[in-house]
């Protein structure tokens, strides 16, 4: 499952939850019956007005970036996670 929120202008919200296990681990449903299984060295905490979440960390999301040839939101997205580096 995947889901991307949109508002006017430039702004969205590309989710893709994420179920954690016990040992920290996390399994993501792919398309086509893939999935992704995640260490818990891949995950970090942001946040989203304030609230802290666990989500993937900026070296995980660079990495997953490098499979696939990139499209105009995928380069802002990149840019989006350098900019948050630099913080």
């Amino acid at each position: 499952m995947r889901l991307e929120l949109r508002t006017r202008g430039r702004r969205w919200v590309d989710l893709h939850p994420v179920a954690l296990e016990a040992g920290g681990q996390g399994r993501q449903e792919g398309l086509d019956g893939t999935d992704f299984t995640y260490p818990p060295s891949a995950f970090s905490i942001g946040s989203l007005e304030s609230r802290a979440i666990r989500c993937l960390s900026p070296g995980q999301q660079r990495e997953l970036y490098t499979r696939y040839a990139h499209r105009s939101q995928d380069v802002h997205d990149l840019a989006q996670v350098d900019e948050f580096e630099r913080r």
